[in-house]
C-alpha cells in the first residue's frame, strides 16, 4: 500500500514491515473541511506518541482525498490535528500520508463517502494483529486500546 506525503514523496508500508510494530489508521477524510473526529484521533494519538513508542511501534495516517486537487485540505488538517499538542505543522511525531482517489481505502474495501475509520496493527513480521472498523464517524479505538493491543504483541 502506497501513500503520499506533503512533499510528495511516495511511503509504502511494506517499509516498515521488519523493523518495528506499525499502527496503521486511516481516517475518513472529508469533502468539505476537516473532521473533527479525525482531528481529535490525530491528537489523541499525537499526546501519546511516546507510549506508543515505548512499545515499539510507529505511526502511520493515511489521510484520503478524492484527488490531487483536494491538497489543500490536508493542510487544513494538519493544523487542526496539531491544536493542543503544543507542536507546529513541521513537528509531526508521526508518518501521515494521502491516499490520493482512495487507492489504499479501495484495496482495505472499507469505501463509504470517503472511508470507514479504521486501524490496523502489524507486528515486526508484518501479519496483521488487530484491525477495527468504525461502523460510524466517531466508533474509533481508542489510544488506550491500541496500547493495549501492542503490549499483548510484545507479550507484556
Amino acid at each position: 500500500l502506497m501513500l503520499t506525503d506533503s512533499a510528495g514523496e511516495e511511503i509504502y508500508l511494506k517499509d516498515f514491515v521488519g523493523k518495528s510494530n506499525l499502527v496503521f489508521v486511516v481516517l475518513r477524510g472529508y469533502s468539505y473541511a476537516v473532521c473533527p473526529y479525525c482531528s481529535a484521533q490525530t491528537q489523541r494519538v499525537i499526546n501519546r506518541y511516546d507510549e506508543i513508542k515505548e512499545q515499539d511501534a510507529n505511526v502511520v495516517i493515511a489521510y484520503p482525498l478524492n484527488g490531487r486537487g483536494d491538497r489543500d485540505k490536508l493542510d487544513l488538517f494538519i493544523a487542526a490535528a496539531n491544536r493542543g499538542t503544543g507542536l507546529t505543522n513541521d513537528e509531526l511525531p508521526l508518518t501521515l500520508g494521502v491516499d490520493f482517489e482512495l487507492k489504499v481505502v479501495d484495496a482495505l474495501g472499507i469505501r463509504a463517502d470517503l472511508s470507514k475509520p479504521a486501524t490496523y496493527i502489524l507486528d515486526k513480521s508484518g501479519k496483521l494483529r488487530f484491525a477495527y472498523v468504525g461502523d460510524s464517524l466517531s466508533d474509533r479505538p481508542s489510544v488506550n486500546a491500541i496500547i493495549n493491543q501492542l503490549k499483548q504483541i510484545n507479550g507484556e
